[in-house]
């Protein structure tokens, strides 16, 4: 067919899908694809007054996108909360802009930014997160986001080039590259962890504590037959473990026919379960900000439950009395602050203690007691809080 015809754009898209494609159809798409001026295949430019119109359309975005990029960096919760949810709703075409106020000084503008591009879950989101993150090396709160940002993506190209993360030696960290790993798992990922359990250095049980801490179930499946990381993994098994994360050593062991091992999970899933607990709640949308408070949480004798929809959480409380709740600052559609109040139609304070965590140092500290006691929150803690930092504030 003619060149730059629907049916040659077809042809080639077709051919760019798949495995083993050639560079030259790829660059030769992305020309065709960017030709804005065809007409339908008819190679006729866009009239005068269409072209305009579109310009003023792009000027009056462009501006749009501006004023909620500075919006970004209010000092003001629920400013910053909207900011966040228009531009996710913007889709692809922000990424460019978003990914520019990546390189900044400020504490939360690219902790919010990485946030987007999570929350945007598209492929040039996770290939700028990814060069992010590999470019230099950043502070412990921007590598985290940038993880996580990656945890809420689609599937990535390669998360190979990603591993470093997991000899972090900071937990929330190695947790999030774990997680990274275990959703786009391959035989190189495979073979880099491999290299670490097996080497008998002293951090390989933090490795081995993160893994089965965050429920990577490709991680553990593929290495379970392991005697290094059976070995490793025993001793906080049998001591440390949350009831969740037995459960995929229970259902892999079953499968493989494993009847000792599975028996023997089961035993102390079965032991663990039997404890008066009280329940405390944990609400966030990130999968580490869950799988770390849990842990923390059940090692301090409660038992936790963890959602990342804030109604499903709100209907679990209003069924039975937790002991506590724990929630992320930004949720999925509110702000921990709007479910305090809704929270607060159900319990009073002294009923119920609600403790806020958050990533950002803006939303943090003294200044915020005042619009804790309007919003009926016991306190806020940065994240990654601990468990003293926790009860202290569910006492206030």
């Amino acid at each position: 067919g003619k060149i730059g015809s629907p049916a040659s754009l077809k042809m080639l898209e077709d051919a760019a899908d798949t495995v083993k494609c050639d560079q030259n159809i790829l660059d030769a798409l992305a020309v065709l694809r960017s030709t804005a001026a065809l007409d339908a295949g008819t190679g006729e430019p866009p009239e005068t007054g269409q072209e305009t119109r579109q310009e003023t359309g792009n000027a009056e975005s462009d501006r749009a996108v501006s004023a909620l990029l500075k919006q970004l960096e209010s000092k003001q919760v629920k400013e910053r909360f909207e900011a966040v949810c228009s531009l996710g709703e913007m889709g692809s075409a922000v990424v460019p802009r978003v990914v520019e106020t990546l390189e900044t000084q400020d504490h939360d503008l690219p902790i919010n930014a990485l946030r987007l591009l999570g929350r945007i879950r598209s492929n040039l989101a996770a290939e700028e997160t990814t060069a992010f993150l590999n470019r230099e090396k950043r502070s412990p709160g921007v590598t985290f986001a940038a993880y996580e940002a990656l945890n809420v993506c689609a599937n990535i190209h390669s998360a190979a080039p990603l591993v470093w993360g997991v000899d972090s030696p900071l937990t929330h960290v190695r947790m999030s590259a774990v997680g990274l790993l275990d959703r786009n798992f391959t035989d190189v990922v495979f073979a880099e962890l491999q290299n670490r359990i097996e080497s008998g250095s002293k951090t390989r049980h933090l490795l081995v504590q993160a893994i089965i801490d965050s429920k990577c179930t490709k991680i553990i499946e593929a290495f379970l037959g392991s005697d290094s990381f059976s070995y490793v993994a025993s001793n906080h098994l049998a001591k440390r473990a949350t009831p969740e994360a037995l459960k995929p050593f229970i259902r892999i062991a079953g499968k493989r026919g494993m009847t000792a091992r599975e028996k023997k999970y089961r035993e102390m899933l079965e032991d663990r379960e039997q404890h008066n607990r009280s329940v405390a709640i944990v609400v966030s949308c990130l999968p580490t900000v869950r799988n770390l408070y849990e842990t923390i949480l059940f090692s301090a004798g409660y038992l936790p439950r963890v959602f990342s929809s804030s109604q499903d959480a709100f209907e679990a409380m209003a069924g039975s009395t937790p002991g506590l709740v724990l929630c992320d600052l930004f949720l999925d559609g509110i702000t921990g602050f709007d479910l305090a109040g809704e929270i607060r139609h159900l319990y009073r304070q002294k009923e119920l203690s609600v403790v806020v965590s958050t990533r950002q140092k803006d939303f943090t500290g003294p200044r915020m007691k005042a619009l804790c006691r309007e919003s009926g929150i016991n306190g806020i803690i940065e994240f990654p809080g601990t468990i003293t930092q926790i009860e202290l504030s569910a006492d206030e």
